[in-house]
């Protein structure tokens, strides 16, 4: 099996040659195409991603955050409602669904500003 070179990028295994293919095998492609092995010009040959473990760590930190973003916007829902629908949660201390949901919004905000710097 082959692939080209396109932009440094390993791409379209097949079994047709080129001017700038190489021959590698399908799991080795598969190593390639989830970034793992990139081309080097310089050196002319398929080398191990330096950068692949801190773009995955990147990768895994905004799926994080699109998990605390659609969290919040659960939470935004439960707020309208609760505005509109005002209700005490707990008797003992008189907090009401809105400042119960509130506070898990503020928690929840300080922690995806966490993720947020740990991506800058």
């Amino acid at each position: 099996m082959y692939c080209d070179i396109i932009d440094n990028k390993i791409v379209n295994p097949s079994n047709i040659t080129g001017s700038r293919e190489f021959d590698i095998d399908y799991t080795y492609y598969i190593s390639c195409a989830e970034g793992y092995l990139v081309y080097d010009s310089e050196q002319d040959k398929i080398i191990v991603n330096s950068e692949f473990k801190e773009n995955q760590k990147k990768k895994e930190i905004l799926q994080e955050v699109a998990r605390y973003e659609k969290k919040l916007e659960e939470l935004d829902k439960k707020r309208v409602r609760a505005i509109c629908e005002p209700s005490i949660k707990d008797e003992e201390t008189q907090e009401t669904w809105l400042d119960y949901y509130n506070t898990q919004v503020k928690e929840l905000r300080a922690e995806l500003s966490i993720l947020k710097e740990t991506i800058e």
